[in-house]
Protein backbone atom coordinates (compact mmCIF):
# COMPACT_ATOMS: atom_id res chain seq x y z
CA UNK A 1 0.00 0.00 0.00
CA UNK A 2 2.38 2.16 0.43
CA UNK A 3 5.20 1.80 -2.21
CA UNK A 4 2.77 0.37 -4.86
CA UNK A 5 1.12 0.96 -8.00
CA UNK A 6 -2.45 0.25 -8.62
CA UNK A 7 -1.63 -2.90 -9.78
CA UNK A 8 0.71 -4.64 -7.39
CA UNK A 9 -0.32 -6.45 -4.47
CA UNK A 10 1.23 -8.27 -1.37
CA UNK A 11 -0.56 -10.72 0.70
CA UNK A 12 1.71 -12.95 3.25
CA UNK A 13 0.34 -15.30 5.54
CA UNK A 14 2.27 -17.79 8.41
CA UNK A 15 0.82 -21.00 9.62
CA UNK A 16 2.01 -23.42 11.15
CA UNK A 17 -0.39 -26.07 9.97
CA UNK A 18 -0.95 -26.42 5.75
CA UNK A 19 -4.34 -27.27 6.31
CA UNK A 20 -5.10 -23.67 7.52
CA UNK A 21 -7.84 -22.10 5.64
CA UNK A 22 -6.76 -18.91 4.15
CA UNK A 23 -8.14 -16.25 5.88
CA UNK A 24 -10.38 -13.53 4.21
CA UNK A 25 -9.61 -9.41 5.25
CA UNK A 26 -11.96 -6.73 5.17
CA UNK A 27 -9.10 -4.31 3.35
CA UNK A 28 -8.98 -6.83 0.80
CA UNK A 29 -12.92 -5.92 -0.19
CA UNK A 30 -11.88 -1.89 0.36
CA UNK A 31 -11.95 0.79 -2.33
CA UNK A 32 -9.18 3.08 -1.37
CA UNK A 33 -9.34 5.23 -4.31
CA UNK A 34 -6.25 6.16 -6.36
CA UNK A 35 -3.25 7.29 -4.87
CA UNK A 36 -2.75 11.30 -4.19
CA UNK A 37 0.88 10.93 -3.70
CA UNK A 38 4.08 8.32 -2.71
CA UNK A 39 4.26 7.85 0.76
CA UNK A 40 6.08 9.91 3.29
CA UNK A 41 8.04 9.65 6.49
CA UNK A 42 6.08 12.13 8.85
CA UNK A 43 6.02 12.22 12.51
CA UNK A 44 6.28 11.16 15.07
CA UNK A 45 8.13 8.66 12.73
CA UNK A 46 5.32 6.70 11.04
CA UNK A 47 4.84 6.24 7.15
CA UNK A 48 1.72 7.53 5.76
CA UNK A 49 0.69 7.07 2.19
CA UNK A 50 -2.84 9.33 1.24
CA UNK A 51 -5.59 7.91 -1.11
CA UNK A 52 -8.68 9.41 -2.43
CA UNK A 53 -10.69 7.27 -0.11
CA UNK A 54 -8.54 6.19 2.25
CA UNK A 55 -5.32 6.92 4.39
CA UNK A 56 -2.41 4.09 5.13
CA UNK A 57 -0.78 4.92 8.27
CA UNK A 58 2.34 2.54 8.91
CA UNK A 59 4.39 2.37 12.05
CA UNK A 60 7.99 0.14 11.38
CA UNK A 61 9.28 0.71 15.04
CA UNK A 62 10.03 -2.41 17.06
CA UNK A 63 9.81 -0.68 20.05
CA UNK A 64 7.89 2.78 20.05
CA UNK A 65 4.10 3.46 20.12
CA UNK A 66 3.37 7.18 18.27
CA UNK A 67 -0.43 8.31 18.20
CA UNK A 68 -0.99 9.26 14.52
CA UNK A 69 -3.38 13.01 14.23
CA UNK A 70 -4.90 11.96 11.12
CA UNK A 71 -6.49 15.76 10.31
CA UNK A 72 -9.95 14.74 9.92
CA UNK A 73 -12.47 12.03 10.59
CA UNK A 74 -11.98 8.98 9.08
CA UNK A 75 -13.14 5.39 9.95
CA UNK A 76 -11.49 2.11 10.59
CA UNK A 77 -11.46 -0.79 8.30
CA UNK A 78 -12.01 -3.37 10.91
CA UNK A 79 -14.41 -1.73 13.43
CA UNK A 80 -15.99 0.86 11.32
CA UNK A 81 -15.32 3.35 14.31
CA UNK A 82 -14.99 7.46 13.95
CA UNK A 83 -11.43 8.74 14.27
CA UNK A 84 -9.52 11.74 14.10
CA UNK A 85 -6.22 10.03 15.20
CA UNK A 86 -4.82 6.50 15.52
CA UNK A 87 -2.28 4.97 18.38
CA UNK A 88 -0.02 2.48 16.43
CA UNK A 89 1.55 -0.77 18.15
CA UNK A 90 5.31 -1.07 17.11
CA UNK A 91 5.44 -2.81 13.69
CA UNK A 92 1.68 -2.66 13.15
CA UNK A 93 -0.09 -0.33 10.77
CA UNK A 94 -3.20 0.66 10.07
CA UNK A 95 -5.78 1.73 7.20
CA UNK A 96 -8.52 3.93 7.66
CA UNK A 97 -11.33 5.62 5.49
CA UNK A 98 -12.84 8.54 4.58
Amino acid sequence: MLGSSDRTYFSYQYTHSKSSPLEWHTWWDTDYGSPLDTYAKDTPGVYVRNFAKAKVIVNPSPSQTPSYALGASYQTIDTKQTVTSVTLAPRTAEIVTR
